[in-house]
């Protein structure tokens, strides 16, 4: 007995855990939210190729979340170095011009988008019809919500900081606010059943996600990270070059990996229909909530396996691998159920929306998952034992295999669900072993 006190004190006392068992709480609510919200939406939009086109350009803008050439990402393991030798005047550069470098990257992608709205027929892009939204309509919200991911690259900037200083929990709480405010927008209003509407709805959408900066900007900098706030002093040139160098890697990577994961929706719309997307998102809310909570949990891991990197604690970084193998193997045992009861609980869900061959699709979407959290786990060591090198070539390698897959199985069906197949296999390729000159992480040797 006092043994298991004192396993359950060490447990309990261990941040990593701690950290990742919030962050699951936390996601959680988000998971509640996002079931609450998907009826709601299905309601507040006037048709489901209009909701399909959301869910899709919502999906299409969160990947230029990436194209800050991996700064954010970037300054994380640069952050970690600086904290472990209490650097705190190189911190101060770090930063300064890593927001420097960002507000560049911003006017610059604001400038070419504003160019290329005036060459691109969003109608066509998105696959939706202008009896279904007029260009000028449809260029307006596209806008709107371009304007409002610009901003999030600073949100972006302050989340990866506060992962450096293995504060993840805080990045989570800013997603949980902007998702509970858009459902109670979404909950009071009478819905958009106008042009106009959508456009006021993209609005919300950008204030939204963004006020949460407001508060946590000033957080950082008063009282996490004292001294180390932007200073116009601290930019110059060479700084600020070095970091868009270094992060350009991760930026890679993040495009990458976006392909494959996060830009499943556009590759519906184009390899199938715009309102098989809101098939898709069914799905992904309730065979894929489970993984939804899972990956959030590895938010943390990147860091935290470069700190133990740094301090040669090969043994951690060994177990941490082998224990999250196991728990994702032991947790997909879960999808089980839910496809057994899959059907009742999407009609108890939204009533009279009928999913034909439900039950294969689900099975497909629930193996997707399972890799999905396999490859995204890895992910996290590769970045944390800095084989960026290793995984670009093996990014490339998958996102080609992605790119044939999906032109041959285009030739003999047009279902969203070979979308999902194709990248499935992909992600594959990212989970052969990890080597460093010290030990080696391979997931068939668990």
């Amino acid at each position: 007995m006092k043994y298991l006190f004192k396993k359950i004190h060490y447990i309990f006392s261990n941040k990593l855990f701690l950290d990742v068992l919030f962050i699951y709480l936390i996601k959680i609510i988000t998971m509640i939210i996002s079931f609450i919200i998907t009826p709601l939406y299905i309601n507040f939009f006037y048709s489901n190729n209009i909701l399909g086109f959301w869910f899709t350009a919502i999906a299409f803008l969160n990947w230029f979340m990436f194209f800050d050439i991996g700064i954010s990402g970037g300054i994380r393991n640069k952050i970690v170095l600086a904290l472990k030798n209490n650097y705190i005047n190189e911190i101060k550069i770090i930063i300064s011009n890593a927001f420097f470098s960002i507000t560049i990257i911003i006017l610059l992608l604001l400038l070419l988008f504003l160019f290329l709205s005036k060459i691109i027929n969003w109608n066509i892009f998105f696959g939706i019809t202008e009896n279904n939204i007029s260009s000028q309509s449809l260029t307006k919200i596209i806008t709107i919500l371009f304007v409002g991911v610009l901003i999030r690259f600073y949100s972006n900037l302050v989340s990866n900081i506060l992962y450096s200083i293995q504060k993840p929990l805080i990045p989570s709480l800013m997603l949980l606010f902007s998702n509970i405010s858009i459902l109670l927008f979404i909950f009071f209003a009478e819905g958009a059943k106008t042009e106009i509407d959508l456009i006021y709805f993209s609005i919300f959408t950008l204030i939204a996600n963004n006020f949460p900066l407001l508060i946590v900007f000033p957080l950082l900098f008063l009282y996490y990270l004292p001294r180390t706030s932007p200073s116009l002093t601290k930019i110059n040139l060479k700084a600020s070059k070095d970091l868009i160098l270094s992060g350009s890697k991760i930026f890679f990577i993040q495009t990458m990996m976006a392909f494959l994961f996060n830009f499943r929706e556009l590759l519906i719309s184009w390899f199938s229909q715009a309102d098989q997307v809101v098939e898709y998102q069914i799905l992904l809310k309730s065979v894929g909530f489970l993984s939804s909570i899972i990956v959030l949990g590895f938010s943390p891991l990147w860091s935290s396996i470069n700190k133990s990197f740094l301090n040669f604690d090969f043994s951690y970084i060994k177990k941490v691998y082998r224990n999250g193998v196991i728990s994702i193997l032991l947790i997909s045992l879960f999808f089980l159920p839910l496809l057994i009861f899959l059907q009742d609980f999407i009609l108890l869900w939204i009533p009279n929306y009928e999913i034909s061959d439900l039950i294969p699709k689900a099975i497909i979407y629930a193996f997707s998952s399972i890799l999905f959290l396999l490859s995204n786990f890895t992910y996290q060591f590769y970045l944390g034992l800095n084989l960026e090198n290793v995984l670009i070539k093996r990014l490339l390698v998958s996102n080609l295999i992605n790119l044939v897959l999906l032109i041959v199985f285009s030739f003999f069906s047009s279902l969203w669900v070979f979308v999902i197949i194709s990248t499935s296999i992909s992600s594959m390729v990212l989970l052969f072993s990890l080597k460093t000159k010290d030990f080696k992480l391979d997931i068939f040797s668990i």
